[in-house]
């Protein structure tokens, strides 16, 4: 039987959290599945673009943001 994958199945798969199994299945799927392999494109492009515009605060904002802690003595929920 021939699975049908979504774009969350493409999603998980760009982000390594497939199954060895689903893996093996979902590039099996990619050798005659054009449609699966375009999508597969576009959003390893969309993944890559995303990854370029991340940015961080910078460290005075950090070190700001943890000495207001420290000084306050907020504590972290749960702990």
């Amino acid at each position: 039987m021939i699975k049908t994958f979504t774009r969350n199945d493409i999603f998980r798969f760009l982000y390594g959290e497939m199954t060895g199994a689903e893996e093996d299945e979902f590039r099996m799927s990619l050798t005659s599945d054009n449609d699966l392999r375009e999508d597969l494109q576009d959003f390893q492009t969309l993944k890559e673009d995303m990854e370029k515009t991340m940015i961080s605060p910078p460290e005075r904002t950090i070190n700001s943001i943890l000495e207001f802690s420290r000084n306050y003595n907020v504590k972290s929920i749960g702990r």
